[in-house]
């Protein structure tokens, strides 16, 4: 059985862009869907007063997260480079053994990182009918 990767990102939203940041997610949501079908869930919230987004991914293994990685790359200038307008990365957690494709982004974007490789029990429910 291959280990979980679990990604949990958070990002202050920037002065007058959470509106904007509501309608770009669901156009992220829509292009992950659409290119990812390996991630088992993919969510983004905020916090009561909108100052704070949170992202989580949650993937069966460290090559969906590679793949979501390639799928990101792929579609950024159309689809993803607009995030640092709206968000400034504050902290990313990865539960698994994250790709040295999302290590790298992380050196460009400065989050204060956590990495929990080590993997000693659990399960996972498939809401799929």
């Amino acid at each position: 059985m291959s280990t979980p990767l679990i990604i949990i990102s958070k990002f202050r939203v920037r002065e007058g862009k959470l509106e904007e940041l509501k309608r770009y997610y669901q156009k992220i949501l829509d292009v992950v869907e659409a290119h990812n079908t390996q991630a088992i869930a993919f969510h983004g919230f905020l916090n009561e007063d909108g100052t704070e987004f949170i992202a989580i991914q949650v993937h069966p293994n460290t090559a969906s997260m590679e793949y979501h990685m390639q799928v990101v790359k792929d579609n950024y200038d159309e689809n993803f480079s607009q995030f640092t307008q709206m968000l400034e990365g504050t902290t990313i957690e990865y539960f698994g053994t994250p790709p040295e494709s999302a290590l790298a982004m992380n050196e460009i974007s400065k989050q204060v990182l956590t990495v929990c490789p080590v993997h000693i029990a659990g399960f996972t429910h498939s809401s799929k009918g």
